[in-house]
């Protein structure tokens, strides 16, 4: 009810380790070897399913200021597009990519699949 503001999803969201070492160990492992010393923040694994947008947006808050993002890509198709800062770019499968979730970005999938990214926030130090 009332007026929301983006910040409170990432400021004011309760994490939960649904993610522990012991349920995906040598994902956690790659994120971790990845991260390297950098500390970790939330981990999410992403779902897209075909036709499925996510409007344009840029992130904020205080949470989205202290982390940069990547996106380590599991499944996708051709027909997925990332918009982001005035650019369209296809994230390839078996890749890790920064996104510049302070900038306006959004996303298409026009493809038959579903696109899969495990989303990884990295304390900037």
């Amino acid at each position: 009810e009332g007026e929301h503001h983006i910040s409170e999803y990432f400021d004011k969201m309760e994490c939960v380790d649904y993610f522990p070492k012991f349920y995906f160990p040598k994902t956690s492992k790659a994120i971790h070897e990845f991260a390297d010393k950098s500390t970790i923040g939330r981990i999410v694994v992403a779902k897209l399913k075909p036709g499925g947008t996510i409007d344009t947006h840029i992130d904020e808050g205080e949470y989205c200021a202290a982390h940069d993002r990547f996106h380590f890509v599991l499944s996708t198709n051709p027909d997925v597009w990332f918009k982001c800062d005035g650019r369209v770019k296809h994230f390839e499968v078996g890749k890790i990519w920064w996104l510049d979730n302070k900038s306006l970005h959004s996303v298409e999938n026009n493809g038959s699949t579903d696109r899969i990214h495990i989303v990884v926030d990295i304390k900037k130090e």
